[in-house]
């Protein structure tokens, strides 16, 4: 079975409907089926009146997706554990991506919350989590870290930035020019701290611009995209803070990842993107 439908969870609140049209739009440029899905949670809906009542308002979102975007709209109403129940509907081969919101009433869209870190943590596809207060209409920012989820990165950047006429620009997160790495013994017993310009033997403008070199090798990009490097210890802070500076669109990164010295400092970071970013963002498997 071919990949080719995007998950859409909803909770009916205003912040999902908003999400759910953003969706539909994203399955329309990327030549998606589109499947919206409503959990219940047998706690919250324990009469058959309203069961009911859920479902007619699925299929009043239904419609009104369907006559605004001009797409086929599938509807599917579940019972059970909102989050564990959209992780195992998410693992099905017919799934291309998920899509999620981060504000709602309750389960499938609080804001980040334990089904979307679910879903970040467990399914092996890609995970959009918009958000309803976004009109952002900057660039789209993808986070390149070295690791082998790079050319992934690069190839979703350019191709979410050309569905959306935007402005490609990549970033990589590397350790601050001051920060010290290492501390080797001396002969007298002390210690000698190094920094990153003692390493590297080097200012901090060709520090940037070597890192930047490397990162334009890896995209085979020697002049076209614009390439920031971002100098912190936190690369969910500088990123979201870079990506709120720069009124991004759309924020791409890898579940996990490495700076420049090795060390892994990707892997959480998305969640922790996800908690503090005003942008919405596309995380990698």
């Amino acid at each position: 079975m071919d990949a080719n439908t995007l998950l859409v969870g909803t909770d009916f609140s205003e912040a999902s409907v908003w999400m759910a049209n953003h969706a539909a739009e994203m399955a329309k440029r990327l030549k998606l089926e589109f499947e919206l899905v409503h959990i219940i949670d047998p706690k919250d809906h324990d009469s058959a009146e309203k069961i009911e009542a859920t479902e007619s308002r699925l299929e009043d979102v239904r419609a009104d997706l369907e006559a605004k975007w001009g797409i086929k709209v599938d509807t599917e109403t579940l019972s059970g554990s909102p989050g564990k129940r959209l992780v195992e509907l998410s693992r099905s081969d017919k799934y291309a991506m998920v899509a999620l919101g981060y504000h709602g009433r309750s389960g499938v869209l609080s804001r980040i919350g334990s089904v979307t870190a679910k879903l970040v943590r467990e399914v092996d596809k890609p995970i959009l989590v918009l958000v309803p207060s976004h009109h952002n209409e900057g660039p789209i920012i993808g986070c390149i870290d070295f690791s082998d989820q790079t050319e992934k990165i690069n190839d979703w950047t350019l191709h979410m930035a050309a569905l959306q006429s935007k402005d490609p620009v990549f970033t990589h997160v590397a350790v601050p020019f001051e920060t010290i790495v290492a501390a080797t013994p001396n002969m007298g017993g002390l210690g000698l701290a190094e920094t990153v310009f003692t390493r590297m033997g080097t200012s901090e403008e060709s520090y940037r611009k070597r890192i930047e070199a490397s990162v334009r090798h890896r995209l085979g990009d020697e002049s076209r995209n614009e390439v920031e490097i971002l100098l912190s210890l936190s690369p969910s802070r500088a990123i979201s803070e870079y990506a709120r500076k720069r009124n991004a669109s759309l924020v791409v990164l890898g579940r996990h990842g490495h700076n420049t010295l090795g060390a892994r400092l990707m892997g959480s970071t998305a969640e922790r993107i996800l908690e503090q970013s005003h942008t919405s963002v596309l995380v990698l498997p």
